[in-house]
């Protein structure tokens, strides 16, 4: 945790921006595996505690489905991708069709 105090404001804005517009990259490529139109709003940054983020996303005690990416090489770190089941479900159909239709749930 030290290490993300020791940012700086510009350092911080720098890794916002990449955020911005990684999502951008990831709605259009989205869009283009549902073939549907799909809107983003301006994405949040911020650097926390793994335990932080269900409390930061309004997900504490709500059953969620998490992605956890290691990146590695000039840059490293940890991206957590997370929605409530729910969500995941969805998302899960729209890129599935049918094949996802009978599913009810995820299992670890």
């Amino acid at each position: 945790m030290n290490s993300m105090r020791a940012m700086s404001t510009s350092q911080l804005d720098a890794l916002r921006e990449v955020a911005n517009v990684a999502s951008g990259h990831a709605a259009t490529a989205l869009a283009q595996l549902v073939g549907r139109r799909t809107m983003i709003s301006v994405p949040e940054f911020s650097l926390a505690r793994v335990a932080e983020i269900p409390g930061l996303l309004g997900y504490s005690g709500t059953p969620s489905v998490v992605v956890v990416m290691r990146l590695l090489g000039d840059v490293t770190g940890t991206i957590v991708f997370t929605l409530p089941v729910a969500g995941a479900l969805t998302l899960g159909r729209l890129l599935l069709g049918d094949a996802a239709s009978a599913a009810d749930g995820f299992d670890e």
